[in-house]
Protein backbone atom coordinates (compact mmCIF):
# COMPACT_ATOMS: atom_id res chain seq x y z
CA UNK A 1 0.00 0.00 0.00
CA UNK A 2 2.65 2.53 0.65
CA UNK A 3 4.80 1.37 -2.11
CA UNK A 4 1.70 2.22 -4.48
CA UNK A 5 1.43 5.57 -2.66
CA UNK A 6 4.87 6.73 -3.16
CA UNK A 7 4.88 5.94 -6.76
CA UNK A 8 1.30 7.51 -7.53
CA UNK A 9 2.67 10.43 -5.44
CA UNK A 10 6.07 10.58 -7.74
CA UNK A 11 4.24 10.53 -10.67
CA UNK A 12 1.51 12.86 -9.32
CA UNK A 13 4.47 15.55 -8.65
CA UNK A 14 6.13 14.73 -11.44
CA UNK A 15 3.04 15.88 -13.29
CA UNK A 16 2.42 18.97 -11.86
CA UNK A 17 5.84 20.35 -10.98
CA UNK A 18 5.91 22.87 -14.08
CA UNK A 19 2.78 24.37 -12.78
CA UNK A 20 3.38 23.69 -9.28
CA UNK A 21 6.86 26.47 -9.72
CA UNK A 22 5.11 28.55 -11.52
CA UNK A 23 2.20 28.93 -8.97
CA UNK A 24 4.77 29.14 -6.47
CA UNK A 25 7.00 31.98 -8.39
CA UNK A 26 3.62 34.28 -9.11
CA UNK A 27 2.03 33.70 -5.49
CA UNK A 28 4.80 33.43 -2.70
CA UNK A 29 5.11 37.51 -1.95
CA UNK A 30 1.38 38.19 -1.95
CA UNK A 31 0.92 35.11 0.18
CA UNK A 32 3.66 35.76 2.85
CA UNK A 33 2.20 39.86 2.75
CA UNK A 34 -1.25 38.13 3.52
CA UNK A 35 -0.04 35.35 5.43
CA UNK A 36 -2.36 33.24 3.87
CA UNK A 37 -5.01 34.49 4.48
CA UNK A 38 -8.55 34.28 2.21
CA UNK A 39 -10.34 38.26 2.52
CA UNK A 40 -12.30 39.88 0.23
CA UNK A 41 -8.99 42.29 -0.49
CA UNK A 42 -7.54 39.08 -2.68
CA UNK A 43 -10.44 40.04 -5.08
CA UNK A 44 -8.49 43.65 -5.27
CA UNK A 45 -4.87 42.45 -6.26
CA UNK A 46 -6.37 38.92 -8.79
CA UNK A 47 -6.88 36.79 -5.63
CA UNK A 48 -10.65 35.02 -4.99
CA UNK A 49 -11.61 32.70 -2.43
CA UNK A 50 -15.17 30.67 -2.54
CA UNK A 51 -17.27 30.46 0.85
CA UNK A 52 -16.32 26.08 0.61
CA UNK A 53 -12.35 27.30 0.80
CA UNK A 54 -12.92 29.60 3.52
CA UNK A 55 -14.76 27.42 5.78
CA UNK A 56 -11.90 25.22 4.94
CA UNK A 57 -9.28 26.75 5.18
CA UNK A 58 -8.48 27.09 1.22
CA UNK A 59 -7.29 29.83 -0.73
CA UNK A 60 -7.04 29.71 -4.12
CA UNK A 61 -5.85 32.34 -6.73
CA UNK A 62 -7.80 33.30 -10.41
CA UNK A 63 -4.51 31.61 -11.94
CA UNK A 64 -5.27 28.63 -9.48
CA UNK A 65 -8.59 28.23 -10.61
CA UNK A 66 -7.27 27.98 -14.30
CA UNK A 67 -5.61 25.49 -13.62
CA UNK A 68 -7.53 24.04 -11.24
CA UNK A 69 -5.52 23.84 -8.08
CA UNK A 70 -6.22 24.65 -4.28
CA UNK A 71 -4.07 24.91 -1.66
CA UNK A 72 -4.71 25.74 1.66
CA UNK A 73 -2.13 27.00 4.35
CA UNK A 74 -0.17 23.65 5.41
CA UNK A 75 -0.26 22.84 1.18
CA UNK A 76 1.88 25.73 0.63
CA UNK A 77 3.74 25.49 3.47
CA UNK A 78 5.28 22.24 2.29
CA UNK A 79 4.82 22.86 -1.22
CA UNK A 80 2.08 20.47 -2.19
CA UNK A 81 -0.48 21.30 -3.88
CA UNK A 82 -3.65 19.21 -4.26
CA UNK A 83 -5.70 19.71 -7.38
CA UNK A 84 -9.31 18.73 -9.03
CA UNK A 85 -7.15 17.05 -11.72
CA UNK A 86 -5.74 14.62 -9.49
CA UNK A 87 -9.14 13.03 -9.41
CA UNK A 88 -9.36 12.57 -12.96
CA UNK A 89 -6.53 10.85 -13.37
CA UNK A 90 -7.06 8.89 -10.07
CA UNK A 91 -4.41 10.02 -8.11
CA UNK A 92 -5.26 9.88 -4.18
CA UNK A 93 -3.79 11.22 -0.59
CA UNK A 94 -3.23 7.74 1.88
CA UNK A 95 -4.15 8.49 5.47
CA UNK A 96 -0.98 10.14 6.65
CA UNK A 97 -2.04 12.83 4.43
CA UNK A 98 -5.16 13.65 6.57
CA UNK A 99 -2.89 14.02 9.79
CA UNK A 100 -1.05 16.49 7.52
CA UNK A 101 -4.77 18.04 6.57
CA UNK A 102 -4.08 16.81 2.81
CA UNK A 103 -7.14 16.16 0.94
CA UNK A 104 -8.27 13.24 -1.22
CA UNK A 105 -10.31 12.37 -4.60
CA UNK A 106 -13.22 10.04 -4.15
CA UNK A 107 -11.14 7.16 -6.01
CA UNK A 108 -9.08 7.32 -2.42
CA UNK A 109 -11.60 4.80 -1.18
CA UNK A 110 -12.09 2.82 -4.20
CA UNK A 111 -7.95 1.88 -4.06
CA UNK A 112 -8.11 2.08 -0.12
CA UNK A 113 -6.89 5.00 1.01
CA UNK A 114 -8.86 7.29 2.57
CA UNK A 115 -8.93 10.40 4.53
Amino acid sequence: MEILWLSNLLFFQILLLPNLLFFQILLLPNLLFFKFCCCQIFCFFKFCCCQICCFFKFCCCQICCFFKFCCCQIFCFFKFCCCQICCFFKFCCCQICCFFKFCCCQICCFCKFCC
